[in-house]
């Protein structure tokens, strides 16, 4: 009782990230490659890489739902410099940098799964989406944000559907895996 008295609802720890829910380790192990660079260079690098990309995800995900290049260019741009990416580059926010790059490419990947009826793109989003919710913010808002794509496309809601459960499936049996 005196340790829930002291702490509280406090569920971040500095070593082992968030303690009900952790899920960084798929981030970590990618970045073990890296580690000879430093954490200076890798930080910085970091946060040039997922906000170029950010932008360009976004682009992808424009032409994908058939936007012109300027509209789709303009929809990168204005992904890339709204005032959210602003304050988390400031914060140090990485986690949510990495999964603000990666909600897009979890989008495109869903409706190219979804409109070519393949099975294997279903997983691929799932595994991506498995890495975009090591910031747990988006481990509610990137699936409610599939279920109303999945539930609008009223001439093809049963594949969506099928597509939607793969891709929690497989996103929670990789987070859940260690």
């Amino acid at each position: 009782m005196y340790d829930f008295a002291i702490k509280g609802l406090y569920v971040w720890d500095s070593q082992a990230g968030n303690l009900i829910y952790p899920l960084d380790w798929i981030f970590r192990t990618i970045l073990i490659p890296f580690s000879f660079l430093g954490g200076d260079i890798v930080s910085k690098g970091l946060i040039t890489v997922f906000i170029t990309f950010s932008g360009f995800s976004a682009f992808l995900l424009g032409k994908r739902l058939r936007l012109n290049s300027v509209a789709s260019l303009a929809a990168g741009l204005i992904y890339v410099f709204s005032p959210i990416i602003f304050t988390r580059v400031i914060s140090g926010h990485i986690y949510y940098l990495l999964a603000f790059l990666l909600v897009p490419l979890v989008l495109l990947i869903f409706i190219k799964a979804r409109e070519e009826n393949k099975r294997v793109l279903f997983v691929a989003s799932g595994l991506i989406l498995s890495l975009a919710i090591v910031q747990v913010h988006f481990l509610i808002m990137i699936p409610l944000v599939l279920a109303i794509f999945s539930i609008t496309d009223l001439s093809n809601i049963k594949n969506s559907i099928i597509g939607l459960g793969i891709v929690l499936s497989i996103c929670f049996l990789v987070t859940l895996l260690p």
